[in-house]
C-alpha cells in the first residue's frame, strides 16, 4: 500500500507542478511532506503497529480532498475584472520594507529578549546543555519561561518579511538581528519545530517574491543552499543535544545495520514518522471533542474569563508503541469536526491555501505574500500536526495582513485602469 501512496504522492506533485508551474505551491508541499512521512513510518526502520486499512482510507481521501480543493481554488478567477493598476515605487517599497521587518523585529525582540533572561537566570549561560530540561519542563508545565504572551509572534511576520526583502532587495544588515532572535525563539521552546518555523517562513517569503535584486541563477541555487545546510546543521546540533541519553527501544534491526546507533538520526527519523503511527492509533476510536483544536485560542479566551473550565494544551498520548501526543492535521480536525465535517473542512482548506498562493503570485502587493507564508509553513507541518491551534498563528495572520497592507498602501501608486473609461 505504501508503494501505491507514493505512486499517488508522486503524480500529485506532477499535477501540481503543471497547473502552478513551479514546484513550491500547496499541493506539492502537501504531497512531498506527506509522501516522505508516511514512507518513513513504513519503512521498518522503527517498530510501528500496522496501518489499519481505515487509518490508509483516510490518508488516501484527504489527500485527494486537498489536491481537488487546491485545483478549485487556482481556478477562481480573482483579475476578471480589474478595477485598478497598481504601480510600485521601488524606493518607497524598499524603506517601507525596511521599517516593516525593523518594527515587527523590535516588538517580538521585547518577549524573546525577556524570556531569554528567564532562561538563563533559571538554566545558565550554556542552554544547548540543558535543552532537554528546558524542553521536558516546557512540556510538563514546571517552570513558566514565556514572561509576555504573544508578543513573540511578531518574528512569524518579520521572518517571510526578510526573505521578500533579500529576494527584491539583496542583503542588509538588518538580516543579522533577525536571526540571533528567530534562533532565540526556537531555543527557549528547547525543541527542533522553532527552527523549521523560522526557516519555512523564510524561505516561503523568498520564494514567492518578485524578482529584483540582480543574483545569477548560480548566486541564487548557492544562496538557497547556504540556507539549507544552516539550517540542517541547526537541526542536527540541537537533535544531538536532544538525542543525549535517548535509548533506542524501537528501532529495528534493519535500522541498526544500516545506521548503527545514531540516536539522533533514530529521533529526526521518529519527529517524521510518529505522527502518522498516533492518527493511525486515534482513529481505531475517532473521539469527537467540537473545535478543541482549531477554536483552541478562543476556548483559551473564554477559560481566563471564567465561563469554561481550562483545556489541556497538549494534546492525548497514544501508543504507537511509541509514545507521541502529535497525529497529523488530519487527526486534530477529525477530532473537531467529526468524519462528515472534515470532508467539507479539508478541500475547504485547499481552496483556501491554493486561492492565498495565486494572490500571492499574481499580485504586486506584499500582503498575500507574508499570508502565503504562514499558510506554506502550516502545509509544510500538516503531516505533524494543526499549527492553526496556536495563537501565535492568528496573531501572524492577523496582524501580517494589517502591516502588509500598510506597506502596500504607502509603497504603491494607484492609477485609474483604461478598462474602466471604455
Amino acid at each position: 500500500m505504501v508503494v501505491l501512496y507514493c505512486v499517488f504522492c508522486f503524480f500529485a506533485v506532477y499535477v501540481g507542478k503543471i497547473i502552478y508551474r513551479n514546484l513550491f505551491n500547496p499541493i506539492c508541499l502537501y504531497s512531498i511532506v506527506w509522501g516522505g512521512a508516511v514512507f518513513v513510518h513504513q519503512s521498518g526502520l522503527i517498530l510501528y503497529y500496522n496501518m489499519t486499512p481505515f487509518c490508509w482510507v483516510v490518508i488516501f481521501a484527504s489527500h485527494l480532498l486537498f489536491v481537488l480543493g487546491c485545483i478549485v481554488g487556482w481556478n477562481l478567477n480573482i483579475d476578471e475584472k480589474p478595477i485598478e493598476i497598481e504601480c510600485v515605487s521601488v524606493e518607497q517599497l524598499k524603506k517601507w520594507m525596511l521599517a516593516g521587518i525593523a518594527v515587527t523585529m523590535s516588538i517580538a525582540a521585547i518577549a524573546i529578549v525577556a524570556n531569554l533572561k528567564t532562561m538563563i537566570s533559571i538554566y545558565g549561560f550554556n542552554l544547548m546543555e540543558q535543552i532537554v530540561l528546558i524542553y521536558g519542563d516546557r512540556v510538563n508545565e514546571t517552570q513558566k519561561i514565556e514572561t509576555i504572551p504573544y508578543l513573540g509572534s511578531f518574528i512569524f511576520i518579520t521572518l517571510p518579511l526578510l526573505g521578500c526583502y533579500l529576494k527584491r532587495f539583496g542583503f542588509h544588515l538588518i538580516v543579522i538581528p533577525c536571526v540571533f532572535l528567530a534562533c532565540a525563539d526556537a531555543l527557549i521552546s528547547g525543541g527542533r519545530a522553532g527552527i523549521v518555523f523560522a526557516f519555512l517562513l523564510f524561505l516561503a517569503g523568498y520564494m514567492c517574491m518578485d524578482k529584483g535584486f540582480e543574483l545569477s541563477s548560480r548566486g541564487r541555487v548557492l544562496f538557497l543552499l547556504t540556507s539549507l545546510v544552516t539550517f540542517a546543521l541547526m537541526i542536527f546540533f540541537v537533535s544531538q543535544e536532544r538525542a543525549d541519553g535517548l535509548k533506542m527501544d524501537y528501532a529495528t534491526d534493519l535500522y541498526k545495520d544500516l545506521f548503527g546507533y545514531n540516536v539522533a538520526l533514530y529521533k529526526g527519523l521518529a519527529y517524521i514518522a510518529g505522527p502518522i503511527g498516533t492518527l493511525n492509533e486515534y482513529l481505531r476510536e475517532c473521539e469527537f471533542h467540537f473545535g478543541r483544536n482549531s477554536f483552541l485560542t478562543i476556548y483559551n479566551v473564554l477559560t481566563r474569563l471564567g465561563l469554561m473550565e481550562p483545556i489541556n494544551h497538549y494534546q492525548e498520548f497514544f501508543s504507537t508503541p511509541m509514545e507521541c501526543n502529535v497525529g497529523t492535521w488530519v487527526r486534530e480536525i477529525i477530532e473537531d469536526f467529526t468524519l462528515f465535517g472534515a470532508v467539507f473542512f479539508i478541500p475547504f482548506f485547499g481552496v483556501l491555501s491554493s486561492f492565498v498562493y495565486s494572490c500571492a503570485l499574481s499580485h504586486k502587493t506584499l500582503t498575500m505574500k507574508i499570508i502565503w507564508s504562514i499558510f506554506a509553513m502550516v502545509l509544510a507541518l500538516s503531516f505533524f500536526d494543526w499549527r492553526f491551534r496556536s495563537a501565535s498563528m492568528w496573531i501572524a495572520v492577523i496582524f501580517g495582513f494589517l502591516i502588509g497592507k500598510f506597506i502596500d498602501r504607502k509603497s504603491f501608486v494607484i492609477k485609474e485602469n483604461v478598462l474602466k473609461n471604455k
